[in-house]
């Protein structure tokens, strides 16, 4: 790997591993794109929050996973993300020693932990598909505990990347090993491959999975009409559990149908986001440098591509969800009155 490169000297400035000054900001950086994200994403996923936690019919086992997933992008939007950019611009020192801290810690443990809740939504709308019949499956108590386990998972996979490099090859004599041990950047940025390739493994699987219910289902319900029309006798028995099923599946379609295009989008937004700069820092680990030119640009546009996954669930929910909208209005109206009554 060339210490002179231009990207490595790029790579360096936009990561804040190697940085030991400052460096004019890139020509490529837009404030007012910036700003945009910071300011969409914070204020969209607070009214997130605030509609789940204010109005009694969106609290489902779904929606506060999403609840959890939207303080994760919050966070990512007010703290990790004006504290990069600021850096960037030269407004704060990228090597200085609490914000490598903050920064690099904060950065990894909320993408990691939105990367969970994705898989974590998305397994959940695949298990209330298939068994649509069963019994709820979690608790507010459980549920609970859930999320916080989710939360510590997150932080237990970056933290075990960077007590291990202090074990192989200790901290450097300046105490700074955060911002400038590509070590430490290496090991966790393969645990955040790995952890979202999961991500990605999860979310088609279960894509799949959940079209082939559906598509079985639709067949189970032409046959049965098929059958009902040609006269064929069936025994009370059967007819009794057949009514059961077609009742919850005409249940399923007719509550479940846009929620599920919803989680979907949701997953894939996610995974288009944060997917190209996950494969590009992955083949930096491997070739170690890249083409100066396009990995200049690459760089730029996988950046900003990864922090859009902030403010695509508040984007979603207001095109696709009419409640979630009907909320955001009030609440950005301060109509909280509306919240004490069922709309």
């Amino acid at each position: 790997m060339s210490g002179n490169s231009t990207w490595t000297s790029n790579y360096s400035v936009l990561n804040h591993t190697a940085a030991t000054n400052l460096t004019p900001k890139h020509p490529s950086l837009d404030p007012f794109f910036t700003l945009m994200i910071v300011i969409v994403g914070a204020v969209g996923n607070l009214l997130i929050c605030m509609a789940i936690l204010l109005d009694k019919k969106l609290q489902s086992v779904s929606n506060y996973y999403l609840l959890s997933l939207s303080i994760a992008d919050f966070l990512m939007s007010v703290v990790i993300i004006p504290i990069r950019y600021m850096m960037l611009y030269n407004v704060l020192n990228p090597s200085a020693y609490f914000l490598c801290h903050l920064y690099l810690a904060g950065d990894h443990i909320l993408l990691t932990a939105s990367t969970l809740h994705i898989c974590t939504i998305s397994l959940e709308r695949y298990f209330a598909i298939k068994d649509p019949l069963g019994k709820v499956r979690s608790s507010t108590g459980s549920l609970t505990v859930r999320i916080i386990l989710l939360w510590l998972a997150s932080g237990v996979l970056i933290a075990t990347p960077f007590g291990l490099t202090i074990v192989l090859y200790g901290p450097k004599e300046d105490g700074d090993y955060h911002c400038s041990n590509l070590q430490y950047f290496r090991l966790v940025t393969i645990t955040q491959a790995v952890v979202i390739l999961l991500a990605v493994v999860v979310v088609f699987y279960t894509f799949i999975r959940t079209v082939v219910i559906l598509r079985n289902l639709g067949n189970e319900q032409r046959r049965s009409r098929e059958g009902d029309r040609n006269g064929i006798i069936r025994s009370v028995s059967t007819i009794t559990k057949s009514s059961s099923s077609s009742s919850s599946r005409g249940l399923l379609e007719d509550t479940e149908k846009r929620a599920l295009i919803v989680v979907w989008l949701l997953s894939f937004a996610f995974i288009i986001a944060v997917l190209p700069l996950t494969v590009m820092l992955s083949i930096y680990m491997i070739v170690g440098e890249l083409c100066n030119n396009t990995a200049e640009v690459v760089l730029i546009v996988a950046f900003y591509t990864y922090h859009t996954y902030t403010v695509t669930d508040p984007i979603i929910y207001v095109i696709f969800v009419k409640r979630f909208r009907d909320n955001f209005k009030d609440i950005l109206l301060l109509k909280f009155d509306t919240f004490k009554c069922c709309k």
